[in-house]
């Protein structure tokens, strides 16, 4: 008796996932430390090399190679910054559990990681509402996606439907936003089944490469849902995603001979009583810091003037790829 108490003992003290970590055959396990604990404070080498303090936010054990992975927010970078890494990445003997902030960011690391977020504003979102955005929100579902000839690292959690939820590279035709688990089934996709090399709606403007097109959610919803979902991975509080219907949206494209290629879009209120004329504007990663960004702003004032209407912005329309002070004057 005396004895199985002990091994009764002994199992309650065994790490989660640790009957993973031996086989019958009694072959040593390939993973050598005790899992760290979701909370937990401790530095992490990051991609410039140097060590920042980081909180464990969630982990997962490979069930093939029996080793922890951890999902990591930097204490002091925005949380378009967390990521997965491995235990091999940390600093086991500076862990924190008092919550100190750790290393201080520098001037030109924060201007690099800031300077296109400055939109991503929490004002929108009462306490509570933001509390529980973060709660549901916390790991990234999707790490990066193909789009075009670019890949992307993705910034935030998208509420993709549940066989996509934990797909590491999501491919995306960039003409119909179609999406795919597979590069392979993209590419089958593209051969076999696009009919259409640019978004759909109206050309409204063209000039030497640049093209806008304005798409109407009513009849094209799954284009619109789509692009929604796609602009949610680099939007941290975008909350909209399939109310798409009271809502006109305008892609912007690079067209050469292979087709239309998009580079961002805005959005705007069919209706609105206060005259907005942004909702939502994002550039993607792969395009940012050439101008477009301000291109959409004087377009989005130019719809306007049209329409014989002021325009202003939404105050709480969701930004992402550029300064918004910088596109203010061009509407102006």
């Amino acid at each position: 008796p005396a004895a199985d108490s002990k091994q009764a003992a002994a199992n309650r003290l065994r790490p989660a996932g640790s009957d993973l970590l031996s086989s019958s055959m009694g072959a040593p396990s390939t993973t050598s430390h005790v899992p760290l604990e979701i909370g937990c404070k401790l530095l992490c080498r990051w991609r410039d090399d140097q060590y920042w303090m980081c909180e464990v936010i969630e982990r997962r054990q490979n069930i093939e190679t029996n080793e922890w992975q951890y999902y990591v927010h930097y204490l002091s970078f925005n949380r378009r910054m967390d990521e997965w890494v491995g235990i091999e990445r940390f600093d086991l003997g500076a862990q924190e559990t008092t919550g100190a902030d750790g290393k201080k960011v520098t001037r030109n690391i924060k201007r690099k990681f800031d300077e296109s977020h400055h939109a991503e504003e929490e004002g929108e979102l009462d306490p509570i509402t933001l509390k529980e955005h973060e709660e549901a929100t916390k790991v990234k579902n999707i790490n990066r996606i193909a789009f075009g000839k670019y890949e992307m690292n993705t910034w935030y959690f998208s509420p993709f439907p549940k066989e996509y939820a934990n797909c590491d590279t999501l491919y995306w035709c960039e003409y119909d936003l179609s999406y795919f688990a597979r590069r392979e089934h993209l590419e089958r996709y593209v051969r076999t089944r696009c009919k259409r090399f640019h978004p759909p709606g109206d050309e409204i403007f063209r000039q030497g490469e640049m093209a806008v097109f304005e798409i109407d959610s009513r009849q094209e919803r799954v284009f619109c849902e789509n692009l929604c979902l796609l602009a949610k991975l680099f939007l941290d509080h975008k909350t909209l995603y399939y109310d798409v219907q009271p809502f006109l949206f305008y892609v912007i494209c690079v067209c050469d001979e292979q087709g239309a290629h998009m580079v961002g879009y805005f959005s705007k209120e069919r209706v609105s009583q206060e005259e907005f004329n942004l909702a939502c504007i994002i550039t993607l990663p792969c395009y940012q810091r050439r101008g477009y960004g301000k291109f959409m702003i004087a377009i989005s004032y130019e719809l306007s003037k049209r329409e014989k209407k002021l325009g202003t912005s939404n105050r709480h329309f969701h930004l992402s790829g550029h300064s918004p002070n910088s596109g203010w004057s061009v509407g102006v």
